[in-house]
């Protein structure tokens, strides 16, 4: 039979089936095809169980995979970032777009605490980028609290929700699903940052949706999941309709006279921040 692991820690997985959720161990011999079993992936286990653990014998084709935190065939990155306390860090969340793109993944952005700061200037710039925005409030969800529209927004898809430390990941799942209670940590005054409290990528089982927890997002990806400079434009959804169209072919949208990218930053287009950190990221993988 076949099932989508929820769950992998310590050599052991948590398969969900449609019997229910099977605890199973891998095939030695998955070790030889260079592909370790992760949160997401579907896979083939035994049908004559010897003993009270299951046994996976195959994974089913990837459509897509996140190697940091590891997690695969997901319908959507759900990026958390909170407007306040710990305030946004614009560079993880363009980061964990762009990888998100680069992968073929859609990706929507959640922002929490919103009724403790104004919103606003984060919703100007990635709605102008073109992706799906939420506000979601913590101390009083009936005002202006767009969980109601993310409930339906995310129905039926496989989620990975993910974010920097401190941002209230665990906090919204929880509001996903009630009942589940899933730990959640107070901000440290002293870094002004979140403390981890999620360890591992996990899923969860809400009606249609799967939703999956993981570990805090805290620093540059780029360079270690072999991001390239050529490719980096094309991770930059609002800069598509624009690459090709720059005077010299092989343009890298910086300094390089005639560049339509940049035309369109002085022209309103394109918002300025998320092309200043367009260019910090080439500086990086420079």
């Amino acid at each position: 039979m076949t099932g989508r692991i929820l769950k992998a820690a310590g050599g052991s997985f948590l398969v969900e089936t449609a019997s229910g959720v099977i605890n199973c161990r891998a095939r030695g011999s998955l070790r030889l095809d260079g592909v370790a079993p992760c949160p997401g992936d579907i896979v083939c286990l035994a049908n004559d169980l010897n003993d009270e653990m299951g046994m996976i014998e195959k994974l089913m084709p990837r459509h897509n995979f996140v190697p940091r935190p590891p997690a695969a065939n997901l319908d959507l990155l759900l990026v958390v970032t909170s407007v306040t306390e710990p305030r946004p860090n614009g560079i993880i969340l363009d980061t964990m777009l762009a990888l998100a793109r680069l992968r073929e993944i859609p990706a929507a952005i959640a922002l929490t605490k919103c009724d403790l700061a104004e919103p606003q200037p984060w919703l100007d710039i990635y709605r102008t980028a073109g992706y799906k925005v939420f506000c979601l409030c913590k101390t009083d969800p009936d005002e202006g609290d767009d969980l109601p529209q993310l409930l339906r927004f995310l129905s039926g898809k496989v989620v990975l929700l993910a974010g920097n430390s401190g941002v209230g990941k665990s906090t919204l799942l929880n509001r996903l699903l009630p009942g589940l209670d899933r730990q959640t940590a107070e901000i440290s005054r002293k870094l002004g940052r979140g403390r981890h409290t999620t360890r591992q990528t996990e899923f969860f089982r809400a009606g249609d949706m799967l939703l999956g927890d993981s570990p805090g997002f805290s620093a540059l990806e780029l360079v270690k999941q072999g991001v390239s400079r050529a490719e980096l434009a094309g991770a930059f959804r609002e800069f598509e309709e624009y690459i090709g169209k720059c005077h010299f072919p092989d343009c890298a949208h910086l300094q390089e006279p005639g560049c339509a990218i940049r035309a369109a930053v002085e022209d309103g287009e394109i918002r300025e921040e998320r092309y200043c950190n367009y260019v910090r990221f080439m500086e990086v993988l420079r």
